[in-house]
């Protein structure tokens, strides 16, 4: 009987070790995989570089020219100037995807903006050449980040995440869905 009895206790202590070992195990697998598609924002799909961060990094580098060239026209402290500068900043040091989604929203306004304001000045011909290819450019990189696979790789996660068990598993490891980029 106590044989018995020992060999109940062992099978339950196994089955508890068992499913503890897949909770804990399957966490660390769930969260290097979150962390994988993450990166996919920063380091693009292939891994090449192209990626949505790479195109809101060109994105500021064109406003910034916008800026330059406002410059020439307008007063520095202009308010279309300043409301793209700030835009810029904010982009620069957004923190979460969602941030960066808000603050390229935020930056494609005060662009169009400043772009309507500028053609309205008499510009240069190599002026307006520039204003249109920076504003071109800024036009390509949001189509380009509008074709980027990271959402559809973000999207691909968090379905896992919704299926059972890896609910379960995510639950209990603290693993949370991937912000999407919209």
């Amino acid at each position: 009987m106590k044989f018995k009895y020992n060999t109940r206790l062992a099978l339950i202590a196994l089955a508890i070790c068992f499913v503890g070992s897949i909770l804990i195990g399957g966490g660390a697998s769930l969260e290097r995989y979150r962390d994988t598609q993450a990166a996919l924002f920063e380091i693009g799909t292939t891994g090449d570089g192209n990626s949505i961060r790479n195109d809101l990094d060109v994105r500021c580098t064109a406003a910034y020219n916008l800026i330059t060239l406002g410059k020439r026209y307008m007063p520095a402290n202009a308010g279309e100037l300043t409301a793209l500068a700030d835009a810029i900043t904010k982009l620069e040091t957004a923190a979460t995807v969602t941030e960066c989604f808000d603050a390229n929203y935020e930056l494609t306004l005060a662009a169009d903006h400043l772009y309507g304001t500028l053609l309205s000045y008499e510009l240069s011909d190599t002026d307006r050449r520039l204003l249109s290819g920076q504003f071109t450019e800024m036009a390509s990189r949001n189509q380009t980040i509008g074709h980027d696979g990271y959402n559809e790789a973000a999207m691909q996660f968090n379905a896992l995440l919704s299926r059972f068990p890896t609910n379960l598993i995510a639950a209990l490891n603290g693993v949370s869905p991937l912000e999407l980029f919209r």
